[in-house]
């Protein structure tokens, strides 16, 4: 594994140092998905056109993210039969638990398109300037080249992810871009 800021300059490749229990494991990932973030966090730290089409992406994706579990979540409840019908579950919510979740989901998954809505708006006006619209696409695309390299590289088969896996996936390629830019950031800047 490569320490961080210690890589060969052409190999382009910023892998994070594994931390405690329970965060990501950067070794296990493919290889291929750190030149990508390490260029993508370069053009980010350097461009503000690509800095503003970053924040905005990533606050697009997060809400879309949510949305889609909220709405996953909604139709697993939706689907829990009445406790009459099926009384034998084990550890079975009561009926009127069912339907707080139930409501309090609803009640989440409206704001969540709310936001959802206010995000798509303010891209669609922020796309009207060629510059931003490039910088966005161009970091779509490198999130989803990352996304997918991760998803094969670890199961294979990128086509069968639930949306609350897919949402991981996001956090993996936000967290290592994110890693990148705190360490350009952080370097001294020479006069």
């Amino acid at each position: 594994m490569t320490e961080p800021g210690k890589d060969e300059p052409k190999e382009n490749l910023v892998i994070p140092k594994e931390k405690g229990i329970g965060t990501t494991a950067w070794s296990r990932l493919p290889r291929d998905i750190y030149p990508i973030a390490t260029e993508l966090a370069g053009r980010i730290a350097r461009d503000p056109v690509y800095e503003q089409a970053y924040k905005l992406s990533r606050e697009l994706r997060s809400a879309e993210d949510l949305l889609k579990m909220t709405r996953s979540s909604v139709v697993g409840f939706q689907n829990i039969p009445p406790k009459e019908e099926d009384p034998d579950i084990e550890n079975r919510w009561s009926d009127e638990a069912i339907e707080a979740r139930k409501k309090k989901l609803q009640h989440d998954s409206e704001e969540y398109q709310d936001e959802a809505t206010r995000l798509n708006e303010e891209l669609r006006e922020k796309s009207k300037a060629p510059e931003f619209l490039g910088a966005y696409e161009d970091i779509s695309s490198k999130i989803r080249s990352i996304t997918k390299i991760t998803i094969e590289g670890l199961n294979g088969d990128s086509k069968s992810v639930d949306v609350h896996s897919q949402s991981v996936y996001n956090s993996i390629a936000d967290e290592l871009i994110d890693y990148n830019l705190g360490l350009l950031r952080a370097e001294p800047t020479v006069a």
